[in-house]
């Protein structure tokens, strides 16, 4: 998105990864801000690669606390996508600013958005228990409610995302979607893939090298590669056992 930045892209990315980790910080502060105004104690905040989590010892007594306490995480997620976007509005699109803080914007709001899904461990997982909570006034109900719906998502992403990798690459083998579904294709279909990687017989990561050790001048595949037998330099000597 900026070409010409050369090695400045990795300050680019370090700054952005440093920032976008401080929006995770602030949304971990904002479930330990309110759990201290609720006298909930708080243990710490653990910054993890996948995210962050704030250790709260003891469980809200009412209802309406537990869905304040889930919300506003998420909440200030949302503020934070807000005010990133209205610095965008102070900057052009096309420079290192612009994009830092769509970037910044985006992120925040798809944390928002993903933490707000109805399902434990989740924060929206949370609300639907106090949601249910409220109704019928038991709180292991709405455990086991926002348990199951959290068991329903999990299940939604373990069969959605490997069949999203399918249509993209119907040819690939079982492992190779499961990875791609995390991690994306490592290759693009194109009409020049070599016939190892079109097959999917060896996976798309070896289809990859198999395709780039064929376009390599003068390479020769492993089998036609002849064996070579050990130097021996001047003066050199079995040694006997007993030498050992």
């Amino acid at each position: 998105m900026l070409p010409g930045l050369g090695d400045a892209r990795y300050l680019v990315a370090l700054f952005f990864a440093l920032a976008f980790y401080g929006s995770v910080l602030v949304h971990e502060l904002a479930h330990t801000v309110v759990a201290l105004r609720y006298r909930l104690p708080v243990k710490r905040i653990q910054l993890q690669f996948f995210g962050g989590v704030s250790e709260i010892e003891k469980e809200a007594e009412t209802a309406g606390r537990e869905f304040w306490l889930a919300f506003s995480g998420p909440l200030l997620s949302l503020v934070l996508g807000g005010l990133f976007l209205a610095a965008m509005q102070l900057v052009e699109s096309g420079t290192v600013p612009g994009v830092l803080l769509a970037a910044l914007m985006l992120s925040n709001v798809v944390v928002a958005a993903f933490n707000l899904l109805p399902g434990l461990p989740l924060d929206g997982g949370r609300m639907l228990r106090a949601v249910v909570w409220k109704a019928t006034g038991n709180p292991m109900t709405g455990t086991v409610a926002a348990a199951w719906a959290g068991r329903l998502l999990a299940l939604c992403v373990l069969i959605g995302m490997p069949t999203v990798a399918v249509y993209q690459a119907p040819a690939a083998g079982t492992t190779s979607i499961l990875v791609d579904a995390v991690l994306g294709r490592c290759c693009p279909p194109s009409s020049g893939t070599a016939p190892a990687a079109a097959s999917g017989s060896p996976g798309c990561a070896s289809g990859c090298r198999s395709s780039a050790r064929a376009a390599w001048p003068g390479a020769r595949s492993p089998s036609a590669r002849t064996p070579r037998s050990p130097r021996r330099c001047a003066g050199w000597r079995p040694r006997a056992r007993a030498d050992w």
